[in-house]
């Protein structure tokens, strides 16, 4: 009954909004949460009855309410109420709150949960706090020792999307004796640029080197960070969907000629994109990833069952080594190589990298 009543209110109020063009209910008029379209939102489309429930009891809860997202939660609570509840319902349940005028009485819920378990922000189970004024852009908040699996893509945050097509025109790894921590893809001026994955823009604005840069944090974990852009084409806090226009390429900052500079980034540390993303097919490689901490302050990522290995052409022991959060001497062990030889590794050799359980796995199927 307590969503009845809240639902029937709010569809009431939508009804008032539109016939005296003014709010009943008073809302604040702070600064505004933009998102990629003023009627609709995809975060609130998917969140289930029970998520939505507690955004409104934390929506009454807050001090300031921001009047957009407060009409699109209207919105939403109406549709679904057309399809669930008797009109003649709510008529009976919303004849008690009016006299002259809407009254909302405050209905506490059986257990309220705190703020940051309604995803107002991205992947706030990973970050504690939502930087958009900042001098740093990324923080090391990596655990040493610590292992993160994540799921990449999901029916509730969406899917993966190049955000442009390209040849590779410098990879990630060691350039001019300095750690590149992307992949830059070659592009005209003027190219569009589209977010990756679902998420929130968490910067855009000129930054240094970077030039034009935007920075979106996902709903899986991931952030992944536009540079040298021409120009940008969305704002801080701006919720964008994967495909969503963000930017055009250019050459801002540090740079030679019109590119994008791609960086795939987890609690402010570098992850080499091709560990999990193809960039010729443009989809992950796997859904979930193990992430962990190498000695060099960067990224390791693979699959959990990941076992063996397909050397790339170029590609040595110590890289491999790091993109699995192994050693070179245990690489050497697993492989039966000599331990003080150099080995020239060809393109198309499968080596071992990891020992997985099998049996493990075998049960959980049973």
């Amino acid at each position: 009954m307590r969503i009845v009543i809240i639902i029937s209110v709010l569809l009431i109020n939508v009804f008032f909004c539109r016939a005296g063009g003014k709010d009943s209910l008073m809302t604040s008029h702070g600064p505004r949460i933009k998102h990629k379209h003023e009627s609709e939102s995809p975060l609130i489309e998917k969140m289930s009855d029970e998520q939505l429930l507690r955004l409104i009891d934390h929506m009454f809860e807050a001090s300031n309410i921001p009047e957009d997202l407060w009409d699109q939660v209207m919105v939403e609570t109406a549709k679904r109420n057309l399809n669930k509840v008797n009109r003649i319902e709510i008529a009976d349940a919303i004849s008690e709150k009016l006299s002259g005028m809407l009254f909302i009485e405050k209905l506490q819920p059986d257990s309220i949960l705190p703020l940051d378990a309604i995803d107002f922000h991205p992947a706030s189970n990973y970050y504690s706090d939502w930087e958009e004024d900042i001098s740093i852009l990324f923080k090391d908040r990596f655990t040493t020792d610590t292992t993160y699996q994540l799921e990449l893509e999901n029916p509730n945050f969406g899917c993966f999307k190049m955000p442009t097509w390209g040849p590779i025109s410098s990879p990630f790894g060691v350039r001019n004796n300095r750690y590149h921590k992307g992949v830059d893809i070659q592009q005209r001026k003027g190219d569009t640029i589209t977010a990756a994955f679902d998420g929130m823009v968490r910067f855009a604005e000129k930054k240094g080197g970077f030039g034009n840069v935007v920075i979106i944090r996902h709903y899986n974990g991931l952030e992944t960070v536009y540079a040298h852009l021409s120009k940008i084409k969305v704002s801080e806090g701006q919720v964008v969907g994967a495909g969503d226009l963000i930017g055009l390429a250019g050459s801002t900052g540090h740079s030679t000629g019109p590119h994008l500079h791609f960086e795939v980034r987890f609690m402010g540390l570098p992850l080499n994109p091709e560990y999990i993303l193809s960039l010729e097919s443009g989809s992950v490689l796997f859904n979930n990833v193990v992430l962990q901490k190498e000695k060099c302050g960067l990224l390791s990522a693979y699959a959990p069952d990941a076992e063996f290995h397909t050397v790339k052409k170029g590609e040595t022991l110590l890289e491999i080594a790091n993109h699995y959060g192994t050693t070179v001497v245990k690489l050497r062990e697993l492989n039966e190589l000599p331990q003080r030889q150099y080995i020239r590794l060809k393109q198309g050799q499968t080596l071992r990298v990891r020992i997985v359980d099998h049996t493990e796995s075998a049960l959980s199927n049973h």
